[in-house]
């Protein structure tokens, strides 16, 4: 074994990480190293196998969305896409079918949809919770205090709100609501409330170094989620990153695998079992 495997040996060990040898994982490119990185999240990985956060069921409510975040396909001016939403009947009945299914978490999730506000969203989630045992988990963009709240005592247990990139220019190129001092500032108050909070960032942006990969999963640290999740970026037809290149399935399972060293059972990193949108049902069982 080379001095260099056994440095990695003894990295990948370690109980506290700083953001240098965070870097130094993201950047290694050996594939000893890379091996002996993969195997030890593996191990992490197995210990939380029956963790509650590796399958849920994700209805997807609406694809309109008033915010024109460069990355995504959902952005208002792309005119390309037919533009639909759930009724709150079929919302129901759909989170109905999953808890049939055994699946116990659900996510609502939606673009910045103002169809959906703070009266319709408290009776979708008391009306699954009469007839369901689900747990339900809402993705709905940054909306006010008051909306939090109502969605609390209506019953939801979690919220998810990515802060999409702990560098402040980073996130100002993507063009997406707010600042991401206001977006940590409601994540610190939607758990002060009591919710499971679900945050994370996308990986493989233009320009994204690995110091600032390292600063992510730091953050995700620091915030002490419940669930830690990163979304590798995809290129999409009809937004201003359409000819960037896509994060490499490479890449992310290097990503992750460091992620997995410094968050270990807080990271998802499984897909959700069944998508549920306006298009269709896809089952990914």
């Amino acid at each position: 074994m080379s001095d260099k495997t056994l440095n990695i040996s003894s990295l990948v060990d370690k109980a506290n990480f700083t953001k240098s040898d965070l870097t130094y994982l993201l950047n290694l490119e050996d594939e000893p190293s890379k091996n002996l990185l993969f195997r030890k999240a593996k191990q992490l990985e197995n210990a939380h196998l029956n963790s509650p956060i590796n399958s849920y069921g994700l209805i997807e409510i609406s694809t309109y969305c008033s915010e024109n975040c460069n990355y995504c396909r959902l952005r208002k001016d792309n005119k390309s896409i037919i533009r639909e939403r759930m009724n709150r009947e079929q919302i129901i009945e759909i989170a109905k079918e999953i808890n049939k299914s055994g699946i116990g978490s659900i996510v609502i999730r939606s673009g910045y949809d103002d169809f959906y506000d703070v009266d319709r969203i408290s009776y979708i989630i008391y009306s699954i919770k009469k007839y369901t045992d689900v747990e339900i988990m809402l993705s709905l963009g940054e909306r006010t205090l008051e909306e939090y709240k109502e969605w609390k005592i209506a019953g939801a247990s979690g919220y998810r709100l990515r802060f999409k990139s702990s560098n402040p220019i980073r996130y100002k190129s993507l063009k997406t609501y707010g600042t991401l001092e206001s977006r940590l500032e409601h994540i610190d108050y939607l758990k002060s409330i009591g919710f499971q909070i679900c945050s994370g960032s996308i990986i493989g942006l233009p320009d994204q170094t690995s110091e600032d990969i390292a600063e992510d999963i730091l953050l995700c640290k620091k915030l002490n989620l419940d669930i830690a999740e990163f979304l590798p970026f995809n290129s999409q037809e009809n937004t201003p990153f359409k000819n960037l290149n896509s994060c490499s399935d490479k890449k992310v399972q290097k990503i992750v695998s460091v992620a997995k060293l410094v968050l270990n059972n807080s990271i998802r990193c499984a897909q959700p079992r069944i998508v549920f949108n306006l298009e269709n049902e896809i089952s990914l069982s």
